[in-house]
């Protein structure tokens, strides 16, 4: 039996990092697929961490902070889909909507 691979495909296979294993954020946008303005909103917003080596406008990322920030993404999708569903299924029955947070 094969087993079920998790996660989407990466459009690079390996991860070149620097000598220090920082990606650049034209690398990091690559890994996570996603734009670099995006990986900039979320630095901006606290959270993704970020170092500015070789100057402030150089934003260098590890796949550590990467992966988490990508896990934590899907996990706030997956909570609103949660709330989305039960407010539906309340829908449905004819209650009112109650919002759990």
């Amino acid at each position: 039996m094969n087993a079920v691979k998790r996660g989407r495909p990466r459009k690079e296979p390996l991860v070149q990092t620097d000598s220090k294993g920082w990606l650049a954020i034209d690398k990091a946008a690559a890994y996570c697929d996603c734009s670099a303005t995006t990986l900039r909103r979320a630095v901006l917003a606290g959270k993704l961490g970020v170092s500015h080596q070789g100057g402030c406008s150089k934003l260098k990322f590890r796949v550590v902070d990467l992966e988490a920030w990508m896990l934590d993404a899907q996990a706030q999708i997956r909570d609103t889909i949660r709330l989305m569903l039960a407010a539906y299924q309340q829908l449905s029955n004819g209650q009112r909507l109650i919002f759990q947070t």
